[in-house]
């Protein structure tokens, strides 16, 4: 029979982890387990199974690892989607821009004007953005909840025609209750908004190309929901605060 006792703990966890999958996975390891005869097989695998039960903790190190390995897998090939379509992410100049044109670190944001985290990061976001003063705030409308979402993003749009698309941006969020087509017209006309020219504007089909684009960098950046940030090289899901944006804008920084 093997010998292992006198083997470290983590080296012996090395050993006998893979052995303990390999086991229970014959069919994906036939090759490499086809050198042991049954009863060293059963005689290691009754090894392997006593060792991790009395030291569970093992398998739980290794799955930790094993995460973190995808997780950093995960990262750089986010890292490297983002370096490929840097020009469609930062540069695109259907997308307005917030905060100072030539600031020194750029915050891409893909929000949807229906989603409850986007409107909690809103206020964060531009007091922070305007705290700072040397920050670039590209938004990307993403509207993926549905035909008010839809809706709300072309009201968004069709009012940069009118030179006031942020203060409709604003009025948006800050609204409460469901964005009807009543309550989208109500938001325009205290945003400041001529509410016949926006609804002809709104059905100007370039608005759905310029989604459309969105829609696509999404997907090859690996978004699903919103609200998601790209800063510097990095992605961020999810809502943001204070704390979490100080910290990233200045690794952002740290790296330039």
């Amino acid at each position: 029979m093997p010998r292992f006792r006198s083997l470290p703990r983590l080296a012996l966890a090395a050993l006998l982890f893979p052995l303990f999958i390999a086991f229970h996975a014959p069919a994906a390891a036939a090759d490499d387990t086809a050198r042991f005869d049954p009863a060293d097989r059963e005689a290691i695998e009754e090894i392997v199974r006593d060792y991790l039960l009395k030291h569970p903790e093992l398998v739980l190190e290794a799955l930790q690892t094993l995460e973190k390995k995808h997780q950093a897998a995960a990262q750089a090939e986010t890292r490297a989607a983002i370096e490929a379509r840097r020009k469609a992410i930062f540069e695109d100049p259907d997308d307005f821009v917030y905060g100072n044109p030539k600031g020194d670190v750029t915050i891409v944001e893909f929000f949807d004007y229906t989603c409850g985290h986007c409107k909690r990061s809103f206020e964060p976001l531009i007091d922070f953005v305007d705290a700072d003063g040397n920050i670039r705030l590209v938004l990307k409308e993403f509207p993926i909840l549905g035909p008010r979402a839809l809706e709300a993003a072309k009201a968004a749009l069709a009012a940069r025609k009118q030179g006031r698309y942020f203060e409709m941006h604003r009025a948006l969020f800050e609204h409460e209750g469901h964005l009807t087509e009543k309550a989208l017209m109500e938001i325009a006309a205290k945003a400041g908004l001529d509410g016949p020219k926006l609804e002809k504007d709104m059905a100007d089909p370039m608005l759905m190309d310029a989604f459309s684009r969105h829609y696509a960098l999404a997907e090859a950046l690996g978004i699903e929901g919103t609200p998601a940030f790209v800063i510097g090289g990095e992605m961020l899901p999810g809502a943001v605060d204070k704390e979490r944006l100080t910290r990233v804008v200045a690794e952002a920084r740290a790296v330039r």
